[in-house]
């Protein structure tokens, strides 16, 4: 141990010293200011002690090396007074309910790395340390030129002083503002990740039951197609039979493949880039060319006001597609399928509009559940029921929104709000 300076406790400027001096040692120690101030006041806090309790006593500065090279700075406290007779009931007081005398002793105690406390009916000595920064370069020159560099210190005035004090306090002050800033700030992405984190406990559940359900339907067909089955002898009644099972297999297929689709949406990591909107919906109208032709349909779009959005080819591609395939299956028989598509920009969002002249929702009775995964509306049409559950979930990836209005027998109406993605970077050439 390397003894740094010792001082008198004998009056209130003691104290004060005793803190100024367990501050600047702190910080020739490189520790942080925050530490600073905790271990300088638990100093003061145990001398104010000594000076009340036992009339005056010690405070000794030095730095202890431990076995494992851990430098530590401490301050020793000792008086000569009656001592703490009862001192395991002192050390267990807490200082949130607390009032009386002596709590300075658990202040200290909560205040420093290290507490040891000895008090007999001849005095007592409290230990306290602090840890030093294991990057410190420390030996013994140095500390003794932290003595030195004491002794070599002019005297200062009061007004000096409590200037140092309350440059201390400033500095203080804003470490913690920006430390209420930083936990505001970790808090509210802990609300949002939490309410994202329910938000997809939600969904698994709808998604667990749903597909369960969808899964029983088909087997429980089968099962019993099968049974019965197995009693048929008239060909007719076989036909029947191998019908169902036909229906029922091809319904198994469809959501097998509705869960390949969603596990490989919730798996994409395509990188985002510059779209051009009508080269997309180009090439998803030509796989429908052939449909929309024998079906006598209209498509149109305008693309004038947003020729380009900055995101994931793919979710572009999967919400032209799946909107498109659902206005042909679930276009009127009343008249011809009319479908319109366009994109516009506003403050912070790009918005596509798609529009069809269709069957219609209705919004009362299926708004609820339209973006559920294995949802349908009509017995009329086959299908998975996933399509506009992947859409929304890869809209909601960036923070976009889908609105949806509907009227039975007069079509539907999808408005998509979608932030842009940032540019990906562009990844770097080796040179040669």
């Amino acid at each position: 141990m390397t003894e740094i300076i010792k001082l008198e406790v004998q009056n209130e400027m003691d104290i004060v010293l005793a803190h100024r001096r367990a501050t600047q040692f702190a910080r020739f120690a490189g520790i942080s200011l925050s530490e600073q101030t905790r271990f300088a006041t638990a100093v003061s806090e145990i001398c104010r002690n000594c000076l009340e309790y036992a009339g005056g006593g010690q405070v000794s500065f030095a730095v202890l090396k431990k076995e494992n090279e851990q430098y530590t700075l401490t301050a020793e406290i000792t008086d000569k007074g009656p001592g703490i007779k009862n001192l395991d009931q002192v050390l267990a007081r807490e200082p949130q309910t607390h009032r009386g005398r002596g709590i300075g002793i658990v202040f200290a105690k909560r205040l420093a790395d290290q507490f040891r406390i000895v008090s007999t009916a001849k005095g007592t000595r409290v230990t306290l340390g602090k840890a030093i920064p294991a990057k410190q370069p420390l030996n013994n020159l140095i500390i003794q030129g932290w003595a030195q560099h004491i002794r070599n210190e002019p005297a200062i005035s009061a007004y000096e002083e409590l200037k140092y004090r309350n440059d201390q306090l400033l500095q203080m002050t804003e470490e913690l503002r920006n430390e209420k800033l930083l936990a505001e700030s970790h808090n509210r992405e802990i609300q949002l990740l939490n309410h994202k984190l329910e938000e997809n406990n939600e969904n698994m559940k709808n998604f667990t039951y749903t597909v369960s359900h969808d899964l029983r339907t088909p087997l429980t067909s089968l099962r019993l197609a099968l049974s019965f089955l197995d009693e048929m002898t008239i060909p007719g009644e076989i036909d029947e039979y191998l019908k169902i099972i036909n229906r029922a297999v091809t319904r198994l297929d469809n959501t097998v493949q509705g869960l390949v689709k969603i596990l490989l949406m919730q798996t994409h990591t395509d990188n985002s880039r510059k779209i051009a909107l009508g080269d997309v919906f180009t090439e998803v109208y030509e796989d429908f060319t052939a449909t929309i032709s024998d079906i006598g349909a209209s498509v149109t779009f305008d693309f004038t006001d947003v020729p380009e959005i900055v995101y994931i080819e793919a979710y572009i591609k999967s919400i032209f597609t799946n909107l498109l395939s659902n206005a042909i299956k679930y276009r009127s028989p009343e008249r011809p399928l009319s479908v319109s598509v366009l994109a516009r920009k506003t403050d912070d969002k790009i918005v596509l509009v798609f529009r069809d002249n269709g069957l219609g929702i209705d919004l009362e009775q299926h708004g609820e559940k339209l973006f559920s995964p294995f949802s349908r509306f009509s017995e009329n049409t086959e299908g998975n029921g996933i399509g506009l559950y992947i859409i929304r979930n890869m809209v909601r990836r960036n923070g976009g929104s889908i609105d949806v209005t509907s009227e039975p027998g007069h079509g539907t109406t999808f408005s998509f709000f979608l932030p842009e993605y940032q540019l990906a970077a562009p990844e770097k050439k080796q040179g040669l």
